[in-house]
């Protein structure tokens, strides 16, 4: 899997968590996802690959620049790509699962293939909307939406509610770990939660300075500049706890943190990473449905403030989302295939 953010670790973690015991698991990925699995019980070997970077121009990320790094590391991609084929061809798998990584496509005599993958559903909701300029991340989900449709024996893509199913992909609701319920704790005051993941390693250029009296503030990741009265939380990957002491999150445009607040029925406001597609449909999927605000760096406070004013709206529409984890179905898909693969 993708290991640049945490959101890919999660949301597969979230499927092996419905697995279990049935099957033996290992992972091959890279960055903070190497640790994150190493305390996940139900793993048995963890293989480290070379992480594919974004480039940026101007603050956003770049199609072309991405490509520039790619060629510039290509040696390094090219020997993950040949550890990934010994690997499989040494522990003989009887299915292997790609989320956010094309290697497993160049494997010769690979096992069945399944793709954790919802481009399918950003293609079709960036159609509907204004991409200002951004074609050349457009044509990058398009050009995902093809390889789903066209190379695994199936891709399982998650979304925020129901899709139509097409050929060889099957649609869930949103993936989230077991851990993350929602909870009717009340608080006498109001507690953002700042979690941005690896997203803003992308972007240092990220300061907050809160001096407010009318909501206390707190952020994990070391990323961010701080200053005022803002707590920086410890290094956890078990985020459940910091979510559910908060009344409002603020978190990137990723599917995964955004299914955890849905989950927990939390207000967000939502940062889409400038210049990526996906996370932009996904905060506008928040804001049109009054769950939270999509929102800048720059405007963050006005964006707070704005949904703590209109908190009893925005939390009453999240109790009245149906909410589903779509994990389970997920896991038996999955599941399924190995039945069908022990068959032959």
């Amino acid at each position: 899997m993708n290991g640049y953010g945490l959101g890919n670790s999660t949301r597969i973690h979230a499927i092996i968590q419905h697995i279990g015991k049935d099957c033996e698991i290992d992972v091959f990925s890279f960055g903070n996802s190497l640790e994150y699995f190493a305390q996940v019980s139900e793993i048995q070997n963890i293989f480290q690959g070379f992480p594919l970077e974004y480039g940026l121009k101007n603050g956003k990320i770049d199609f072309l620049a991405t490509m520039a790094k790619a060629v510039k590391n290509f040696k390094a991609i090219y020997d993950s790509r040949n550890r990934i084929r010994n690997i499989v061809d040494s522990r003989h798998y009887n299915l292997v699962v790609s989320d956010s990584n094309f290697f497993p496509f160049f494997l010769k005599n690979r096992p069945k293939l399944i793709s954790i993958s919802n481009a399918d559903v950003i293609v079709k909701r960036a159609l509907k909307t204004e991409k200002r300029g951004s074609y050349i991340q457009f044509l990058k989900e398009f050009g995902d939406y093809i390889y789903d449709l066209c190379i695994p024996d199936l891709t399982i893509s998650p979304f925020f509610e129901p899709c139509k199913d097409i050929r060889r992909i099957q649609h869930t609701s949103v993936l989230v770990r077991k851990e993350f319920q929602r909870s009717h704790q009340l608080l006498k005051k109001h507690h953002v939660f700042i979690m941005t993941g690896g997203a803003v390693a992308i972007n240092q250029d990220v300061s907050i300075d809160h001096n407010r009296n009318d909501y206390d503030l707190s952020v994990l990741g070391d990323q961010i500049r701080i200053s005022g009265q803002v707590k920086r939380e410890k290094k956890t990957f078990n985020v459940n706890s910091l979510m559910n002491q908060s009344t409002i999150v603020v978190i990137n445009g990723g599917f995964s943190s955004i299914a955890e607040a849905l989950a927990m029925a939390k207000p967000m406001v939502v940062i889409p990473l400038k210049g990526h597609m996906e996370q932009k449909v996904n905060a506008l999927w928040i804001q049109n449905n009054d769950f939270g605000l999509m929102s800048s760096w720059e405007e963050l406070e006005a964006s707070i403030v704005r949904v703590k004013n209109n908190y009893m709206n925005f939390k009453n529409n999240l109790l009245g989302y149906n909410y589903l984890n779509g994990a389970e179905r997920a896991a038996s898909l999955i599941l399924k295939e190995l039945e069908n693969e022990d068959v032959r």
